[in-house]
C-alpha cells in the first residue's frame, strides 16, 4: 500500500492540529447542542441529547476502525469518496431544513 510508506508526521504539525482541535471542540459542541435544543422545542430534550451524544461517541469509536480497514481494502480515494458521498446528503438535508430552525 503506497500511503503506508509516507514520511512520518512532524511533531510540530501534530501539535498544531491537536491544538486547533482542542480549541474548536469546546466552542463547537455547545453551539451545536444549543442549536439542537432549539430544534427539539417541547420534546424531551434530555433523551434526544443523550441519543445525539451516544451516536457521536459510537461514530468516534467505529469510524477510525472502518477508515483504516477501508484504506487497506480499497485505498485512500475510495475512503475519501465515501466520506464525501456521506457529506453531500447531510449538507442538503441541513439546507432544506434550515428554515424550520426556530429562535432559541
Amino acid at each position: 500500500v503506497p500511503w503506508t510508506r509516507a514520511q512520518a508526521l512532524p511533531l510540530s504539525r501534530f501539535l498544531v492540529g491537536f491544538f486547533l482541535g482542542s480549541l474548536v471542540t469546546p466552542i463547537g459542541r455547545p453551539a451545536l447542542m444549543s442549536l439542537y435544543m432549539s430544534i427539539l422545542g417541547d420534546l424531551p430534550q434530555g433523551f434526544w441529547m443523550g441519543i445525539l451524544l451516544a451516536t457521536g461517541a459510537t461514530s468516534r469509536v467505529i469510524g477510525p476502525y472502518l477508515a483504516v480497514k477501508g484504506f487497506f481494502a480499497f485505498g485512500v480515494a475510495a475512503v475519501f469518496g465515501v466520506t464525501a458521498a456521506l457529506f453531500v446528503p447531510v449538507t442538503l438535508n441541513f439546507l432544506i431544513r434550515y428554515s424550520h430552525i426556530g429562535e432559541p
